[in-house]
């Protein structure tokens, strides 16, 4: 459990320090519903991209109203310098690259996420994920990223704990 704690923290301070700096208007956006609830995030979306000597990273951040906090965390990170991160689909069971998906319902509520942490957790403790987290990047230019993600989140990271489900998940981002 401890090791899901430190991933989860770094992530959450990540999608909260969005703010309205990041605004890139309403033609980007993230949609998806949650256990049956349609969500749109479409008045501050955005993407950043990062290459060093570790790996390269790209991030999908989505603040639905910054009054309340809720918004989305999406990343995708590759273990290698080498790596890149293409047009593809990239699952939480690979060993190439890690991604994550965190959904804040509030600035104060506790954080649902998922990811490469948790399935492996759940998988050394005997916990069947049904719903394994799934991101395609389908279009990926030097100035925006499209794609769509699905699967399961539980409340922090613990796939033992309380669980939602992500479907029809869309989204469209300008890397600032």
């Amino acid at each position: 459990m401890k090791r899901l704690f430190f991933p989860t923290i770094l992530l959450a301070a990540l999608f909260l320090s969005c703010n309205k700096s990041h605004n890139t208007g309403s033609a980007y956006y993230i949609n998806a519903s949650i256990d049956g609830v349609s969500k749109s995030f479409s008045g501050n979306v955005y993407a950043t991209r990062t290459s060093d000597v570790h790996g390269n990273a790209i991030n999908i951040n989505g603040l639905f109203s910054s009054s309340t906090g809720e918004g989305f965390n999406l990343s995708i990170n590759s273990h290698a310098a080498n790596v890149y991160i293409a047009t593809g689909v990239y699952a939480d069971t690979s060993s190439v690259y890690t991604i994550s998906l965190i959904y804040s319902p509030y600035a104060t509520a506790t954080l649902y996420g998922s990811g490469n942490v948790t399935s492996d957790s759940a998988a050394n403790h005997g916990i069947t994920i049904v719903n394994h987290l799934k991101v395609v990047i389908n279009e990926l230019t030097g100035t925006d990223i499209t794609g769509s993600f699905s699967g399961d989140i539980f409340l922090s990271g613990d796939a033992s704990a309380d669980k939602k489900t992500v479907t029809n998940g869309s989204f469209y981002a300008k890397f600032q």
